[in-house]
């Protein structure tokens, strides 16, 4: 199987004791096999977890070893990544990319306010306070086996509507999802831009506290992302 070269065959072909799961392996294993083989024990196909170290590293309900490390030749995970079969390939076809419920939701409401021709005076913001780490975080000391990190440098937000100019994506991380490699948008600059749609100066708007006049996007140096505007 020497065509395949992909970074889940390049991980899981080193020995065992070398491969940090949580950081390496899992990651990349939620890419291809957690819609069917994660947490969610509805939608799980096969009574196979592969988010877990040692389930991921035994074997499937057909006896066959799902991961064996250092023999990607003989991991059965692997071979259905990589397999021509429309039927036996991991994921199916029809599994790649799932709407999830958060999606039809977003989705209705950018159409109806387009319907209402709304759209093109209201801005619409999906976002949080931080991202989350791609690798399970553990900590004894916590009593905490499984879960994800706050991760602050690097993570997504959505925009839609009044000023922004859709069809695009901004920026990309490395293939971890860890590090941001391209097009870094610092949030200051996001609410640069955000303030730019509401027609708001970020420069000229203050607010007085403690005898202070402080700007909502900081004192240092930042401007609306030019390229996410219509």
């Amino acid at each position: 199987m020497s065509r395949l070269c992909s970074p889940l065959v390049l991980v899981l072909a080193a020995a065992a004791s070398a491969v940090d799961f949580n950081r390496e392996a899992r990651p990349i294993l939620a890419q291809h096999c957690f819609a069917c083989h994660g947490m969610n024990e509805h939608a799980r196909k096969g009574k196979l977890r592969l988010d877990l170290a040692d389930t991921a590293h035994g074997k499937g309900v057909s006896g066959e070893l799902t991961i064996v490390p250092g023999q990607p030749d003989k991991s059965k995970v692997i071979q259905r990544i990589f397999s021509e079969d429309p039927d036996d390939i991991m994921p199916p076809p029809e599994a790649k990319k799932p709407m999830s419920a958060k999606d039809k939701a977003s989705a209705a409401l950018v159409k109806d306010l387009k319907r209402r021709d709304l759209l093109d005076g209201t801005l619409v913001v999906w976002g949080g306070e931080s991202g989350r780490t791609p690798m399970v975080e553990s900590s004894v000391s916590l009593g905490r086996s499984q879960g994800r990190d706050h991760r602050p440098q690097a993570f997504s937000m959505r925009m839609a509507g009044g000023g922004i100019k859709g069809g695009q994506t901004i920026g990309a991380t490395d293939e971890m999802g860890f590090n941001i490699v391209q097009d870094e948008v610092r949030v200051p600059d996001l609410q640069a831009t955000i303030l730019h749609c509401l027609g708001i100066d970020h420069e000229r708007l203050t607010f007085r506290n403690a005898g202070v006049d402080f700007r909502l996007t900081g004192v240092e140096p930042c401007h609306a992302v030019k390229k996410s505007l219509a």
